[in-house]
């Protein structure tokens, strides 16, 4: 797949890779590569360059160009290690524009020191390239990353996989508690190319496709906005030129008979045959409507501009303006303005910041970067506010769901943000309840219990009423599910590569944690226990929880026949896939980038959260979460360096065991009733354990 790199600000676009066939010679890979160069396919590019170098490592042409093809689909890592082969073998001179596009993939990757000594050797090298322009722009915006040492005053949150998937998520647009927003995730029939459509989420539901009338089939639909009573729509509809670029045009479409008109393209000056116009946002200033939008039109200052129209007018009389107090030579998207501030949101690629394209506010004719939270070294585009505290946006920052977790490309995700002035206050721990340290295989660490006073108290009183009370809450066992298994398909779970930087900025700086959700088959670790204590590492907890995936579908749907049958396995198999799956997946990343940082000046905290489903009585359910987070920590466990960190100090772990104090009351907790207390999604949800990661300077 390849990400199509923001330039034409939309979102991004994934093509199908050619298969590469075996047996081909250094020369083919390598023909192919400089074709799907030449029609922007950059990822089959990247491909092809790569297979050609296991062939035949030594042509640093080659490394070359697979950095250059790395570069296009943000896949950092790559690239920077693409241009060092050449760079260690002292041939920078015969690429003229190496130093730059390293730079360029540093700045990426937050290594703002490294990204200016590139710079500043390209620099003294070319005074007259045309380039060196954008080196000096770029050498002030690491300048100026590098002295933002306060701390971020937002808390970010990464929407979960009912909003997010592995593709891309963008456009967010919050209107009457309903969230709208654009994804890139649906497949054209006849070519395989994936498309967008524009989805809504209501509460904390799954996002699902607007019926009646928006979306165009085959077509990408995008980037939603309405007017004031939210009776008029104008959004994008787009088209591929090739494997890397799109067009867009702005229509229009008005709800009534409870659905949207068939949408009408708008006439000139807004949209202009030949030119993408896009991301429009319609607002009303003092009586008059405008529609602020985006284009790469003629007479513009830059790249893509920001432009505005009066759409009070009749089409006949409607003048189109450029923005030009916004607008650079470089590339500025994505505008909001917010009615009630009078300040203008937008991205913009040019005016310093932490690198790629970063959030912006003008206000009081100023242009301001918003700072840390709000930007990363990544891309941060499509700010709208929904009130005075509260913002989403999209961002491809690492935080983001991978389509390929080995390249580190792609894909952009939604986050909300809280403006906050307060620092983030961790909760006060009660150390009452301290490991024993003879009961495992690490009694020289120290790791703390901590349980809330509020739930430990709770979690008491509930324990004394059920020793006063007659009813007998048996002790569930898995028996029956693990017989049922038997005779499953063994799945084999490779281990994803992931590369990342040695101390990745955007941590460093965030308030946010890491965090991690992981959850587990009924009952396990350990069924039929009351031990504190297992030695299961989750690694193996998860792969036989997800290979039964099929019983929970069929246990839920036996003896139905209805028309919910097929939405009940639709559901089970996203929890399954979108949970359970890359909770595990999440957790191998983040474990992997949090331990890079070790060898550098930081430390780690890590907070486990255990919880239960309400099923058995509820003092071995604050056991049962006990063990679970005890896997969790085996998992931890398993090389010994890793132990070596922790008798230094270097990390710091805290157990806070709920069991199901936290479970809600609509979860069964009936023993008779296996359909809901076991395999019910609502249940599943329940027997997890998050895990919070802190990188600590």
């Amino acid at each position: 797949m390849v990400l199509k790199k923001i330039i034409k600000y939309l979102f991004v676009v994934l093509c199908f890779v050619p298969t590469i066939l075996f047996g081909q010679t250094y020369k083919a890979y390598v023909r192919a590569g400089d074709k799907a160069m030449e029609e922007k396919d950059y990822f089959a590019a990247l491909t092809y360059f790569d297979a050609a170098l296991k062939v035949k490592d030594t042509e640093l042409g080659t490394w070359y160009k697979k950095g250059e093809a790395a570069r296009q689909i943000y896949a950092y890592e790559i690239a920077e290690e693409s241009y060092e082969k050449i760079k260690r073998k002292g041939q920078s001179q015969h690429f003229q524009l190496l130093e730059l596009r390293l730079a360029q993939v540093k700045q990426g990757l937050g290594k703002y020191k490294d990204a200016s000594k590139s710079l500043t050797s390209f620099i003294k090298r070319n005074k007259q390239h045309p380039e060196t322009t954008l080196a000096g722009r770029l050498l002030q915006s690491c300048k100026w990353a590098l002295q933002q040492t306060q701390e971020s005053t937002v808390l970010v949150t990464h929407l979960d996989k009912n909003i997010n998937s592995k593709y891309s998520e963008f456009a967010p647009y919050k209107l009457n508690g309903k969230l709208y927003y654009s994804a890139l995730k649906y497949t054209k029939a006849d070519t395989g190319q994936k498309y967008a459509k524009i989805l809504i989420a209501e509460k904390e539901n799954r996002g699902i496709p607007i019926q009646k009338g928006l979306n165009q089939e085959g077509k990408h639909t995008a980037n939603l906005t309405f007017n004031k009573d939210g009776k008029k729509a104008y959004f994008s509809i787009c088209e591929n030129i090739n494997a890397y670029d799109i067009r867009c045009a702005i229509y229009t479409s008005s709800w009534d008979n409870d659905k949207w008109s068939s949408p009408q393209k708008l006439p000139p000056p807004i949209n202009i045959e030949g030119y993408t116009t896009t991301h429009p946002d319609w607002v009303e200033i003092d009586g008059i409507q405008y529609l602020f939008f985006v284009s790469d039109r003629p007479d513009g200052k830059g790249k893509m501009d920001i432009w505005k129209a009066n759409v009070t007018q009749k089409k006949e009389d409607i003048h189109v303006e450029n923005v030009g107090e916004l607008n650079s030579i470089g590339n500025e998207i994505a505008p909001y303005y917010d009615v009630q501030s009078g300040v203008i949101y937008f991205s913009s690629d040019w005016y310093q910041g932490f690198g790629g394209f970063d959030l912006f506010q003008f206000k009081n004719q100023k242009i301001e970067n918003l700072g840390l939270g709000y930007n990363s070294s990544y891309n941060d585009v499509y700010l709208h506010k929904e009130d005075d505290e509260n913002y989403f946006f999209s961002s491809n920052r690492p935080d983001s769901r991978k389509l390929d977790k080995i390249l580190g490309a792609c894909c952009y995700d939604i986050y909300s943000l809280k403006e906050t002035k307060l620092k983030v206050k961790e909760e006060k721990a009660d150390t009452s309840l301290v490991v024993d340290s003879n009961k495992t295989n690490k009694d020289s660490i120290d790791v703390t219990y901590v349980t809330t006073e509020e739930v430990r108290n709770d979690i008491d009183k509930k324990i004394e009423k059920e020793k006063n009370t007659t009813k007998q809450v048996p002790i569930v066992s898995n028996k029956s599910i693990i017989k049922e298994d038997e005779h499953s398909t063994s799945i084999n779970f490779p281990n994803p590569v992931i590369k990342t930087t040695k101390s990745p900025r955007f941590y460093e700086n965030s308030m946010e944690n890491l965090v991690a959700t992981v959850y587990f088959d009924n009952d396990y670790p350990n069924p039929k226990t009351v031990s504190d204590y297992t030695d299961d590492s989750y690694e193996k907890l998860f792969q036989e929880y997800y290979k039964k995936r099929k019983i929970f579908e069929n246990k839920l749907t036996q003896n139905r026949k209805d028309r919910n049958s097929h939405q009940i396995r639709e559901d089970v198999a996203f929890f399954f896939e979108n949970d359970v799956k890359n909770g595990f997946e999440k957790l191998e990343e983040l474990w992997k980038i949090v331990t890079l940082s070790l060898d550098d000046e930081y430390t780690i905290e890590i907070i486990l959260k255990g919880f239960t489903s309400p099923r058995a009585a509820i003092n071995y359910n604050y056991h049962l979460s006990k063990r679970r987070i005890q896997s969790i920590e085996n998992y931890f466990f398993k090389k010994r360096s890793v132990i070596n960190h922790f008798k230094k100090g270097k990390i710091k772990i805290i157990y806070k065991p709920y069991g199901e104090s936290t479970a809600p009351k609509t979860v069964s907790d009936k023993i008779d009733d296996r359909l809901n207390s076991v395999y019910s999604i609502e249940a599943s949800k329940e027997r997890r354990v998050e895990v919070s990661f802190k990188v600590i300077k």
